[in-house]
């Protein structure tokens, strides 16, 4: 009996950064995390427009080994974006420039509407890493002026650590790790997006 339990928790999990988890359960979100809704405008193309993005956010003090970033090394905050609406002129047809620009809106390093910059510590002091998890939709759909992650599907699942500099402050990127599930899922009227973020920090300006 044991050894059909291990053959299917074997099925649920994946390497990432030399550790293993379950990718679905961060696609739906952890156990504790809370809806947020962030009201910002983002730039694609020149153009603004005035979004309401909801996404599940917890953070974790201690942190957790809910996705370990590199050897052990524990998460200090998971953010997953669920839904993009249009309050405003409505979203353009480009799904991945619309998930480019709700990636910089998050960034601590650039947007950082869910203020994590101001958590991140000095290279040379302990812990002397913050690490953010991200989950961005893979399978994405319309419905009415949101564009929306679709139930069931896989994630595109990011790990950064973060540090910063004296005595100028400058933010380092101690490492990036790609989780992605090499399986999408996407069903249906649902299509797939190509995982393809800035990293933290190179976003570009909105004019």
């Amino acid at each position: 009996m044991w050894r059909k339990h291990y053959a299917t928790l074997l099925l649920l999990l994946f390497i990432c950064g030399g550790k293993a988890f379950a990718q679905s359960s961060l696609c739906d979100c952890p156990e504790g995390a809370t809806d947020t809704v962030i009201s910002r405008t983002i730039c694609i193309d020149s153009v603004n427009y005035d979004v309401d993005i909801t996404v599940c956010h917890i953070n974790y003090l201690p942190p957790s080994t809910i996705a370990p970033c590199n050897d052990g090394y524990g998460v200090n905050s998971f953010t997953g974006v669920k839904k993009v609406c249009a309050t405003g002129i409505p979203l353009p047809p480009n799904n991945q420039k619309i998930l480019k620009a709700v990636f910089c809106v998050l960034d601590p390093l650039s947007g950082d509407a869910l203020g994590l910059r101001s958590s991140i510590p000095y290279c040379d002091e302990e812990p002397n890493y913050y690490c953010w998890v991200i989950a961005m939709p893979r399978c994405v759909q319309r419905l009415g002026p949101c564009l929306v992650r679709c139930p069931n599907s896989e994630c595109c699942i990011r790990q950064w650590r973060f540090c910063k500099n004296r005595p100028d402050g400058d933010m380092n990127i101690l490492m990036r790790a790609d989780c992605t599930s090499p399986n999408a899922n996407c069903q249906g009227s649902c299509l797939e997006e190509l995982c393809q973020y800035y990293v933290p920090g190179t976003c570009p300006t909105c004019h």
